[in-house]
């Protein structure tokens, strides 16, 4: 391989990268559009798509609710969503706090209650009333301002996963979801069993979500919990953060469904769906698919277009027989295959097979004739060589027609092995993908949109160094 084709090759593969952020952005967008009425309800769907003009952290998300607790004395739903933000919301909403009247003052701080008691400063009856609420909000604000930095959070996060105890899990709880960040980022660099089981244990109470890790835990057991906080960190981050100076910039682009896209792909999780996180998939079985048909393809393919074009009897069978499996739908073979009962995935791989080379064989046939006319092959066939044996000679001549076409058959390889992993149940990249269309989970066909776009364009640039090569090679040869 010359150093110009390792170029070339350099060259696609660098291109192929605004490639694949033009095929997501697209992606998002059609999809999005396509599967409005079943994601109107995920997480992030009422996010802009691509640019967030007003985008809103916890200042703004605080006193937003704490201005419809005020206006809408019956709602609930308000005074919630402020305790899940937690005190993260303090730093802003306190202050806010003091523009209001005693009365409304009092309404909202009577809502946060259960912040109190999650924090551990509610023990005695000091929260009973609205009234009593906001006076002793007042007087912890007054007390405990300061500790509301970011050098004190780090500090106390760090005394307790260095040695966990009552004291130190007590000053982390009081600053609640203020310490978040520092808590998420102790849990990803913990490596201690009982520290990590601490951390998590802290962490899931101030979110109240359901992680929970026992100290004896595997170390397989411990990497999935660490996992969980980091991807579910990842998506909700924004509504813990105050969006200052170029942070409010940034968040422009971060704050909308394609910037949890990526976040969410950085961490390792590829949708916020249940559905499909819970999903147990693989990518080999997909990987085996297209390999099946790929090895039929090149090896079956090229062998039967040579028999075809030397034979007379059976040439009008053999092409019919190709021409047959390049047009037959794989849906229908999964479908046949497995209604005659024929469901091993062994057969499944067979029938990829003959799909590739019918796909090949007909392409193959006529380079195959052409190349019977060489002046190699004649002289060939002049020493006594048989027909299909000079055939045969002449494919590595005529292979340069299956290089050629190996970037185009990727999709129809691809689609062809969604539709076998979707009838025999084998848990691949297809079978998530029409998963995901049954779910209409956008975030996940998007991330397959990009992988199956990677996935051609790797194919389409060994497909240039398999022609790169086939062309030294006819250089050499003249």
């Amino acid at each position: 391989m010359t150093s110009t084709s390792l170029r070339e090759a350099l060259r696609r593969l660098l291109a192929l990268i605004p490639t694949l952020f033009l095929v997501s952005v697209v992606a998002l967008w059609g999809l999005s559009h396509a599967f409005a009425p079943k994601t109107s309800a995920g997480l992030g769907r009422a996010l802009p798509l691509f640019l967030n003009r007003t985008p809103r952290g916890v200042d703004e998300r605080a006193r937003a609710l704490a201005d419809t607790i005020v206006s809408e004395p019956g709602s609930s739903g308000a005074g919630s969503q402020l305790v899940t933000l937690g005190a993260a919301a303090l730093p802003s909403l306190m202050p806010y706090l003091d523009s209001l009247t005693p009365k409304e003052r009092a309404r909202v701080a009577f809502a946060l209650v259960p912040l109190a008691k999650r924090m551990g400063i509610a023990d005695n009856d000091e929260f009973d009333t609205p009234e009593d609420a906001a006076a002793s909000w007042n007087h912890y604000w007054t007390d405990h301002f300061i500790d509301y930095r970011p050098q004190v959070v780090e500090r106390a996060v760090s005394r307790l996963a260095q040695r966990p105890s009552g004291l130190r899990l007590s000053e982390v709880r009081r600053l609640d979801t203020y310490a978040l960040g520092s808590l998420m980022a102790a849990i990803e660099t913990n490596h201690d069993p009982l520290s990590l089981s601490v951390l998590i244990a802290a962490a899931a109470e101030m979110t109240g979500e359901t992680w929970h890790l026992e100290t004896d835990a595997s170390a397989a057991q411990r990497a999935q919990a660490v996992r969980e906080c980091k991807a579910w960190w990842s998506l909700e981050r924004p509504k813990f953060e105050s969006y200052q100076g170029s942070r409010r910039m940034i968040a422009m682009l971060q704050d909308t469904q394609y910037g949890r896209w990526i976040m969410g792909l950085m961490a390792g999780n590829i949708s916020d769906r249940n559905s499909t996180q819970q999903a147990q998939w693989s990518i080999a079985p997909t990987l085996a698919l297209i390999a099946a048909g790929i090895v039929g393809g090149y090896f079956a393919g090229p062998a039967l277009a040579a028999w075809s074009a030397v034979a007379t009897a059976g040439r009008f069978i053999a092409l019919s027989f190709s021409l047959f499996l390049a047009c037959l739908p794989a849906a229908a073979v999964a479908d046949w295959m497995h209604s005659a009962g024929i469901a091993s995935r062994m057969w499944a791989l067979l029938a990829m097979g003959f799909l590739g080379a019918g796909l090949l064989c007909v392409y193959q046939y006529q380079a195959t004739r052409d190349a019977l006319s060489f002046e190699f092959v004649r002289t060939h066939r002049a020493f006594g060589a048989s027909p299909l044996r000079a055939a045969l000679g002449a494919l590595r001549s005529s292979s340069v027609v299956s290089a050629a076409h190996l970037a185009n058959n990727g999709p129809a390889l691809f689609a062809a092995a969604c539709v076998m992993e979707w009838r025999f149940d084998w848990h691949g990249l297809g079978w998530l993908a029409l998963k995901a269309v049954r779910a209409g989970d956008v975030d996940t066909l998007v991330w397959i949109a990009t992988l199956g776009t990677a996935l051609s364009g790797l194919l389409q640039i060994m497909s240039g160094l398999l022609l790169s090569r086939f062309d030294r090679i006819a250089q050499g040869e003249s």
